[in-house]
């Protein structure tokens, strides 16, 4: 083929329609984590265990350094 039939060929058309290639990865708080790993969660499922774990914690403690009756 000659370097004039080249440039006479038009290239292939494009499809106004566009391709599906397949479900996005989800976005994740840390991208260099193992997929699944605890240090994936979002923000405010740390909030949620931080909040869990200071009521848990008071509840603990008010149970196990309670002043007896004098």
């Amino acid at each position: 083929m000659s370097a004039e039939t080249n440039a006479n060929e038009k290239p292939p058309a494009q499809s106004s329609v566009p391709h599906d290639d397949g479900p996005r990865p989800v976005p994740v708080a840390n991208p260099q984590a193992a997929p699944g790993s605890i240090r994936n969660l979002p923000w405010w499922a740390w909030l949620a265990v931080l909040i869990g774990l200071a009521i848990f914690l008071w509840f603990m403690l008010d149970h196990f350094l309670q002043v007896p009756p004098v």
